[in-house]
This record gives structure tokens, sequence and C-alpha cells, in this order.
């Protein structure tokens, strides 16, 4: 995972990107082509989505409010 800079030229129909800083787990491992999984892995619905429900949401409100206890 790497935050990249967008620059655009004179002519707009040129764009790149210049690497500007990587993302390191616990400043250690670099993420560059890593995949991160969720802690908790929860699936939203798109039609949920569309009526306003967030699953995803409503799960990591539930943990933390799990935590307070």
């Amino acid at each position: 995972m790497t935050a990249v800079w967008w620059e655009t030229q004179i002519d707009p129909s040129l764009i790149f990107g210049i690497p500007q800083v990587t993302n390191k787990l616990y400043g250690k491992t670099v993420l560059e082509n890593k995949q991160l999984d969720p802690d908790m892995l929860i699936y939203n619905n798109p039609g949920d989505l569309n009526r306003g429900k967030d699953a995803q949401l409503e799960a990591a409100v539930a943990h933390l409010l799990e935590q307070l206890k």
C-alpha cells in the first residue's frame, strides 16, 4: 500500500503518479503487495445499502458497545 502523488502535465491527457509514502504494519512489515483482512468479515447486501442499512457499520458499533460492558 503506497500513497501516490498524481501530476497533470500541460497536456491534461498526460497524468503520472509519483510514489510518496509506503505504509508499514506496526512499523515493521511493508504492506506493499499484501492483503489486509478485516478483524470481522461482514458482507453488505447491495439492496440493504440502497435502503440505508449498513451491516458493516452495525456490526462495528455492536462490537464496540460490547467492549464497553
